[in-house]
């Protein structure tokens, strides 16, 4: 039975929350989709609005979808405000001379490219190597690899950048809108390495890495949440 909450108050989707009981798996999905999309984006008011309707709920799965539903809010929240830009490779420093120039310079060697990232939809390809960031340019031996990590991290979600890209014989610039990094990226980064190279880790894994990650950050956030609740 779903709990005998006052649905429909602020704009609450009672009928989505009453889908999370159906015995349709799409019915279930909808319902949870819709919930997150209401609770985007309106704060704290829609963050006990779910801890009181989990609390509140007498089917143990509604229950747990309901969880599910507030970790998605939680996190996406956190990542929209505090997450870091994400372009989704892998990558070494290099120094190149540009086509046509005999000058070199510091840039970024592609050697691998996540699928369903940024980078992958922008058109990015692995042996690419990018020797501009907007404006920022690197010369040769100066660290390129640590500023552009830097500065990707220094932006956001949905922001926009300009790389210039060596390709083959010739230059072109590639436009990007970036990702947040995912909370598995650290952990991913070590078994890459530990493996020899990120095509040595299979989709399962990186799946399962975010899914720790994913659980460990919101475990987090309940544990800080209830200690905050318990100061006086």
């Amino acid at each position: 039975m779903l709990p005998a909450s006052v649905f429909g108050e602020d704009g609450f989707p009672a009928a989505a929350l009453e889908l999370l009981d159906s015995e349709e798996f799409k019915d279930r999905v909808q319902g949870e989709q819709e919930l997150v999309g209401w609770a985007q984006g309106k704060g704290e008011a829609a963050l006990k609005r779910l801890i009181a309707e989990t609390d509140a709920a007498t089917e143990p799965e509604v229950r747990l979808r309901l969880r599910d539903v507030l970790k998605e809010v939680v996190i996406s929240t956190h990542l929209l405000k505090e997450g870091q830009g994400y372009v989704g490779i892998q990558m070494n420093e290099i120094n190149v001379a540009p086509p046509g120039k005999d000058e070199q310079r510091g840039g970024i060697w592609v050697t691998w490219i996540h699928p369903e990232t940024p980078a992958m939809k922008a058109g990015l390809q692995v042996n690419d190597v990018i020797i501009g960031l907007n404006d920022i340019k690197w010369p040769a031996g100066i660290g390129a690899r640590e500023s552009f990590a830097t500065e990707i991290r220094r932006l956001k979600l949905g922001d926009k950048v300009k790389l210039e890209v060596i390709r083959g014989e010739g230059v072109q610039e590639i436009e990007m809108t970036l990702a947040a990094r995912p909370l598995s990226a650290e952990p991913l980064a070590r078994l890459a390495l530990m493996r020899g190279g990120m095509e040595k880790v299979t989709p399962e894994e990186v799946a399962r890495l975010e899914r720790e990650a994913r659980d460990a950050f919101f475990h987090q956030w309940q544990a800080a949440r209830r200690a905050g609740a318990t100061k006086p």
